[in-house]
């Protein structure tokens, strides 16, 4: 009975051993070296990446709203409204309002359109 036991203890410890010699062989250093190797590959790629889609990006923002021009439209707009509701608006800081909520919703659209933020 003991003879079994003792045959599997022995196999436990030739693998044992085995994965001993494998490790100090030079392998392990080979295969570190190699990981980090390849990690500095992917930083350097993940730089040049976020880099190439932060150029892109913006130049995609800066052509878009390059030909949009907002202020003209909302200035006649406003000079369009009776002189009473333009006096309860700015009574109530309607212009003050629409300009932080306008300046709001551009800088939330920005921020999604950068990545990794």
């Amino acid at each position: 009975m003991a003879a079994w036991l003792e045959s599997i203890w022995n196999s436990i410890v030739t693998l044992f051993d085995w994965i001993v010699w494998f490790l100090s062989g030079g392998v392990f250093d080979l295969i570190t070296d190699a990981f980090d190797y390849f990690i500095g590959i992917l930083k350097i790629w993940f730089l040049n990446m976020s880099t190439w889609v932060l150029e892109t990006v913006d130049s995609m923002i800066s052509g878009i709203f390059s030909g949009v021009s907002f202020s003209s439209d909302i200035e006649n707009a406003w000079n369009g409204l009776p002189l009473d509701v333009i006096q309860a608006a700015v009574f109530f800081n309607v212009p003050q309002s629409v300009a932080i909520i306008t300046g709001a919703y551009v800088t939330r659209f920005i921020i999604r359109m950068m990545p990794f933020v």
